[in-house]
């Protein structure tokens, strides 16, 4: 039976994920009811954007804290086999979910400067961005998906993975 870590972090870790988390849920109810309720002109595609946004930040926060509860935050010499085993697949899931997550926001923001500017070649440079993200995103979540060799995929304490 490992000693228990004085130093962990996984309270600060947890702590800091329901902070970020309840400031995204206010901002985006806040955002998407100003926008339902005051405004004139509803841009609905913005709010899916932002709404799926959310779903996968709420994804990545509970993957975090599942990581916490295997582990995250202590040093690895003082978990168990079945605490490492829990703690690699929460943070495979949570790299999994950061990367659509950061893609959908940058779309939400390119979408709104589309949205935004009169000028047609802005517009273009909008357009053209938002591909470039999107093809950023697939790539990059396949390189995170195969960082380590398969088929345990998520095994980042194996040391055989792409040095990311």
């Amino acid at each position: 039976m490992p000693v228990a870590a004085t130093d962990s972090y996984g309270t600060t870790v947890n702590v800091v994920t329901w902070f970020l988390l309840v400031a995204t849920l206010i901002t985006v109810i806040i955002r998407t009811a100003t926008k339902w309720f005051l405004a004139l002109k509803t841009n609905y595609e913005g709010d899916a954007v932002i709404l799926f946004a959310s779903m996968f930040a709420i994804g990545q926060s509970i993957a975090i804290f599942f990581g916490v509860s295997n582990g995250l935050g202590q040093h690895a010499e003082h978990l168990t086999a079945s605490q490492k085993l829990g703690f690699q697949k929460s943070y495979y899931a949570a790299v999994l979910l950061y990367i659509p997550c950061v893609c959908m926001s940058k779309l939400a923001v390119l979408l709104l400067l589309r949205n935004i500017t009169p000028n047609k070649s802005h517009q273009r440079i909008a357009y053209t961005t938002a591909v470039f993200t999107l093809v950023w995103a697939g790539i990059a979540e396949v390189v995170l998906a195969f960082q380590c060799k398969v088929p345990d995929t998520w095994a980042i304490l194996r040391g055989d993975c792409i040095n990311l």
